[in-house]
């Protein structure tokens, strides 16, 4: 990741949009973002999910704009931070040659700053609303492959690629074990993980290490909801962090700091949650 941060500690990103917990429900517009990243002063990152549908009631709701749609728009309005991402697109939901072309696209429009996630697997009811439910590990690799293929424009069936993609994006996998990382053979140019146990977070990180035979970059992704009036700090399932401003501040210091974790991508849910995101990232510096 790009980004000047003190010596030993990770780099700070926003994973957009920044929500207010009263406001679940609605959408957000396209200016949402555009006005939260405009307010932010020296992200190294900016992040956008790609979450085509979610259960009704769920706390993403409102999460799930187009990514690359959403990044042109940033991009033609000269808000973009260093480095710009998508975190990340499950594998499966586009086609291979559709998904290069849209990577082409926002790798051109945001001046080479793009890093592309590819995760395997969302929320179960969006899996199966998208078709993805019980694929195999064969399928997921297959799948990889395909995508890192179209990527590099290599199409061995004697059909051009509608894009070019240069330079090509760094492609991060999105994963919480193992397993998937040893299938693809660590053909992958980073980590993409969940903030959580860090023992278990050392452990797989050590065997994808084993695998690749060399360091790679890891983003570790935190999605807070800051509760003032909360006792202590309590951590749930794919990175979701709930507790006081202070409480959560201290434990991102600790993952800024721990030695393999490169960058550290953090969305927000609280009252005010640009002034505490600025606060957030003060406090884990």
């Amino acid at each position: 990741m790009s980004g000047s941060p003190p010596a030993g500690l990770a780099t700070f990103g926003l994973l957009a949009p920044l929500t207010p917990v009263a406001d679940r429900t609605g959408s957000p517009g396209p200016l949402d973002d555009l006005a939260e990243a405009s307010a932010v002063p020296d992200l190294d990152a900016l992040w956008l999910r790609d979450l085509p549908c979610v259960p009704d009631g769920d706390e993403d709701a409102g999460q799930g704009t187009d990514p690359f749609a959403h990044l042109s728009l940033l991009a033609g309005a000269g808000v973009l931070p260093p480095v710009v991402g998508i975190a990340s697109v499950v594998l499966g939901t586009r086609h291979p040659l559709v998904l290069a072309r849209a990577v082409a696209t926002a790798q051109a429009h945001t001046g080479g700053r793009l890093v592309l996630g590819l995760g395997t697997g969302g929320k179960p009811p969006m899996n199966a609303a998208l078709g993805l439910r019980g694929r195999t590990i064969e399928e997921f690799a297959t799948e990889w492959r395909a995508v890192r293929a179209a990527l590099a424009g290599r199409l061995d069936s004697g059909l051009v690629a509608g894009h070019r993609t240069t330079p090509t994006p760094p492609v991060y996998l999105a994963t919480t074990g193992a397993e998937r990382w040893r299938a693809v053979d660590g053909d992958a140019d980073g980590w993409m993980a969940f903030l959580g146990d860090e023992r278990a977070f050392d452990d797989v990180h050590a065997a994808m290490e084993r695998v690749s035979a060399r360091r790679m970059p890891v983003a570790v992704r935190a999605d807070v909801i800051v509760r003032e009036d909360a006792r202590g700090l309590t951590l749930h399932d794919r990175g979701r962090v709930v507790g006081s401003l202070d409480a959560v501040g201290d434990l991102l210091a600790r993952w800024r700091r721990h030695p393999a974790v490169a960058h550290l991508m953090v969305n927000v849910r609280s009252s005010r949650p640009t002034e505490d995101l600025l606060a957030l990232r003060a406090l884990s510096s």
